[in-house]
Formats: C-alpha cells, structure tokens, sequence
C-alpha cells in the first residue's frame, strides 16, 4: 500500500461505498445522494446490514443509505439542501430526527473519522512518561474492564487485534487497541485512567499503535463523537486528520 494520505482516504472511500452498498463514485459527486440499502458484502462489523438509516460526507456530497421509508423521509428533510454540509445543519437534523421518529428510528451516533496522515505520524517524537508495551490478543483477558471500553470490545473480542499499554508498575494505566472492522480499516480505540489524563499518554499511544499496525499492511482509522474535543485533538496530536463525518439512526424498539 502506498502510504500518503490521499492514498488512505481512496480506501476509506471504497469502504464507505461497501457499508453503503453503492459505488464509491457516490462519495464524490457535487450532488447529495439517497440510497435504499440492501446487504453489502465486506461492510464494517458495526453497519449491520441492510443498513437502517446512515448519512456521512467526505466534503463533497451527502450521501444517505437505509431502509426505504427512512430514505424517503430523508429526501423531505434534506432533499432542497445543499451540498455538501446543509444536511448536517443543526435544524435540518432536527427535522430529520422528527420524521425517523415517526417511523420508529431517531438519530442515535453522530461521529467524526480520522485517517493516518503517515508523515506527521512518523514525526511524532513525544516520549511517554511511563513504560510501554505491544500486547497481543492471548494478553487481553484482563483487560477486558469498563475503563478500557474504548480499547477493547467485550461485545467483540474476536475482532480486537493488537493493543499498546503503557503500565505505572505492573498496574496498566492506558489502552489503546484496535480491532479488525473490516479486511482493509481497523479501528483504534484509546483509554487514559482520569488520575493520568493530561500527561501527553493518549498521543503516544494511538501513534505507537498506528505505525505499528501500519508496518503490518491494515489502515488504522479513528473515531470521535462530535463533542468529544478530547478525543479528537488526542487523534491530531498523535498525527490523524480529519476524513469524514457520519450520522447513524437507531430503532426505538
């Protein structure tokens, strides 16, 4: 793999277009895009398929996918607006949200997706103030804690792959680990106990990670909710930039 971030955004464009079973064409045109979603083969673990009701934008369009009634009510919601960011205004979601919910879905995620920009990760040099280590999957049995959630999955442990730790004695303090969302992008999650936060540790994990699991062939990505400034600028710091933004309906039931 060619590793430049216009290289890594492709791939992240190619599995955006397999989560919403369209063509990554979609992902680039001038004009917002709406889509019924049927079964996509080689989606991301977490897009359960079909989808029911997903919308993100690279920057150039909006593209929304879901079930057919809830596709329909996003076009009365967001079929006047423009591309590529009217739909994500708060108002505009808001509206949204009211027509899902009279369909038994409301918006339940709305995230913010980093990719590796390599040459800032391979320039980051701020050592970690405590011992660090790789661990592998045989090791994380332990560390399956609601403290380390971000980390590692307990709802999917089969797909947690590799994990970097930095330890205060033999106690773990921090944890990232990335899973195995889909064949070609991993996801890195990052957990700093609260008595450590603010010492620099979240960064040099995620990078330690990153090129770690970039020397192996995957793409790491990173994901942050929309108001999680923490965690964004921890993903910046530890060399990501900003790809893409993304919204997720969930079932009332």
């Amino acid at each position: 793999m060619e590793q430049t971030y216009k290289e890594f955004k492709r791939i992240a464009v190619e599995q955006s277009a397999r989560d919403f079973g369209c063509n990554p064409e979609a992902f680039t045109s001038d004009e917002n895009r709406f889509l019924v979603s049927g079964m996509a083969e080689g989606a991301r673990v977490y897009c359960r398929q079909p989808l029911l009701f997903e919308m993100a934008t690279y920057g150039r369009n909006t593209v929304a996918a879901g079930r057919e009634d809830l596709i329909e009510a996003a076009r009365k919601a967001l079929g006047e607006c423009e591309a590529p960011y009217g739909p994500f205004r708060p108002e505009i979601l808001a509206k949204l949200d009211r027509l899902l919910r009279r369909r038994g879905a409301k918006l339940g995620y709305a995230s913010h997706y980093f990719l590796p920009d390599p040459a800032a990760a391979a320039a980051f040099d701020i050592p970690c103030p405590f011992p660090v280590r790789l661990l592998g999957p045989a090791e994380f049995g332990a560390l399956y804690l609601p403290e380390f959630s971000n980390a590692l999955s307990a709802k999917r442990p089969e797909c947690d792959r590799l994990a970097c730790a930095a330890y205060d004695g033999d106690r773990v303090i921090a944890l990232a680990g990335i899973s195995e969302d889909c064949a070609a992008m991993w996801q890195i999650g990052i957990d700093v106990l609260e008595a450590y936060r603010g010492h620099g540790i979240g960064p040099c994990l995620v990078n330690r990670l990153t090129r770690e699991v970039l020397s192996r062939g995957p793409l790491p990505f990173y994901g942050a909710a929309w108001a999680n400034v923490r965690s964004m600028k921890t993903a910046e710091r530890a060399g990501y930039r900003l790809a893409w933004t993304q919204v997720a309906a969930v079932s009332l039931a």
